[in-house]
């Protein structure tokens, strides 16, 4: 779980997050919508630890481990096959199978598992590194708007694959049928005081403060 007690942020004049507190627990899978500029990008940073908090805490049982979706591409491995095994925990890097299965849902041909993974298009590199991301099996996945990198066999198969997941994961996306088919709560960020919108279980708010 991931607990969020009074966090707030800043970038110069403009309050960004000011007395926030929240609750993900094992197994909830949340829906992060709001127009752009509302703090989307910038709450996966601060949960990543790539963005530092004014003030606060964000806390996180010992050894609970968060993966998320990397925009930025860097290869290390000749084959796209050799680059998604990596990902793997160690001990568990000879079920090369996990890897197929997850690639060949995202659409990618079996000849294509042996080929230099900088050869693909940039959405496919993407997907490459949507495929690391989903065989960590972290206990609390991050994804930001990974439909946009799909087409309709990569976006069908991402939302089983997601719907029968039993980790947490938080998303953003504007693909409501997307999110309709895959989280079971939304988050919605509105105005000028953002308010969660916690459904179909219990409701929440949580406030945020906005220049």
């Amino acid at each position: 779980m991931i607990i969020a007690n009074n966090i707030e942020k800043s970038f110069g004049p403009q309050s960004l997050f000011e007395g926030v507190s929240f609750l993900i627990n094992e197994g909830e899978r949340v829906g992060l919508v709001g127009k752009n500029g509302t703090g989307k990008s910038t709450l996966f940073k601060m949960i990543l630890g790539q963005e530092s908090l004014d003030s606060g805490t964000l806390s996180f049982p010992k050894g609970y481990r968060i993966g998320t979706l990397e925009q930025i591409i860097r290869f290390t491995q000749p084959t796209v096959l050799k680059e998604c095994v990596q990902a793997l925990n160690p001990e568990k890097q000879w079920d090369q199978y996990k890897a197929e299965i997850i690639l060949s849902g995202l659409g990618f041909l079996e000849k294509d598992f042996h080929k230099d993974p900088a050869t693909f298009s940039g959405g496919y590199q993407v997907r490459i590194n949507l495929c690391k991301a989903l065989l960590a099996n972290p206990n609390m996945l991050l994804l930001d708007e990974p439909t946009n990198y799909l087409d309709l066999q990569g976006l069908t198969w991402l939302e089983g694959f997601l719907s029968h997941s039993t980790k947490a994961f938080l998303v953003v996306s504007h693909d409501r049928y997307f999110l309709d088919r895959v989280v079971n709560q939304i988050w919605e960020m509105v105005g000028k005081t953002k308010t969660f919108t916690v459904t179909p279980r219990t409701s929440a708010r949580l406030r945020f403060a906005w220049a």
